[in-house]
């Protein structure tokens, strides 16, 4: 926006350590068994690894960033706001960039990590912001919940579908859903999606920092 660059090389990479083993078990929310989003008997999350890397230039064609917003709860270290007030503020924010409406908004990568804390505050998020009509998935199931590059992994698999679309939405993979949570339009394999023009994908981190990327043709 500055002008000071035409292009520029993102990157984020995460590879498994000890030490990120540790500090996840000492906070009780690491699962043997695979992980849950939104699931009534979910325990927690699956720790991943990968890279993804992005060419990003000014003026070209493709894949566009068309909004981003970002806010931090002020909350908590480790544990989101539950009432996902500051991520409903960075929804917002993220479609007023992008000069569009909820309805815009044909998929939802949610960054549903399979914990009670993060599933609560993103239903609420959700819900509150593009009702429970917008199709959703968390693909942490296929990847593990990766850490430095766990947004840079969703936005390859955002650009995936938009430049691939064949009616399919990743599926959304969990057993029954915890009806103690606002009801979201969870993905499945069996449906066939009209259209996929803009992916809003979601990122939260420790320190209730939220990001949300809309990407678009």
């Amino acid at each position: 926006k500055s002008g000071v660059i035409e292009s520029a090389i993102v990157l984020g990479s995460d590879s498994i350590t000890k030490s990120t083993l540790y500090g996840f078990h000492s906070l009780e929310i690491l699962t043997p068994k695979p992980s849950d989003p939104f699931g009534e008997n979910r325990e927690g999350i699956n720790i991943g690894e990968g890279s993804a890397v992005f060419i990003i230039e000014k003026d070209t064609k493709g894949i566009k960033i068309k909004g981003i917003g970002e806010t931090s709860d002020t909350y908590h270290i480790t544990t989101p706001n539950p009432t996902g007030e500051e991520t409903i503020i960075a929804i917002n924010s993220a479609l007023n960039d992008a000069k569009l409406k909820p309805s815009d908004i044909d998929y939802i990568n949610l960054h549903g990590t399979g914990t009670v804390a993060n599933d609560t505050m993103e239903a609420n998020a959700i819900v509150n912001t593009l009702g429970n009509t917008t199709p959703a998935s968390s693909t942490k199931q296929l990847t593990g919940h990766c850490l430095g590059c766990a947004s840079c992994i969703e936005t390859a698999l955002c650009c995936h579908l938009l430049n691939n679309f064949n009616g399919h939405l990743f599926p959304h993979i969990y057993t029954n859903y915890d009806n103690s949570l606002p009801e979201i339009n969870l993905c499945n394999k069996e449906t066939l999606y009209e259209k996929c023009d803009n992916c809003m994908c979601n990122s939260f981190g420790f320190g209730g920092a939220n990001t949300i990327l809309i990407l678009g043709k």
